[in-house]
């Protein structure tokens, strides 16, 4: 939600967070649709468990500018572990 309306257009990663030298996984990659919902799935191997989240990329037009550009907009980013 972005106020009271769906946040529409998100950005949305499913990532497999790696440490050290191992870059992390990209599983999946999406947008939110006009309801602000959407759908991933992916699938990695790993030598240790998986460190699943989800990486989303909003401006809410809020008047908050704080953030790094996407698509020429100032964009935050929230991040949520699985």
């Amino acid at each position: 939600m972005c106020g009271k309306t769906p946040a529409k257009d998100v950005r949305v990663k499913l990532v497999d967070d790696d440490f050290g030298p191992d870059p992390d996984d990209e599983l999946d990659s999406g947008y939110t649709d006009a309801n602000g919902f959407f759908e991933l799935a992916g699938f990695t191997t790993e030598r240790t468990t998986i460190d699943p989240h989800l990486k989303f990329y909003h401006d809410c037009n809020d008047g908050i500018t704080v953030g790094l550009v996407l698509s020429g907009k100032c964009a935050r980013f929230l991040r949520i572990l699985l």
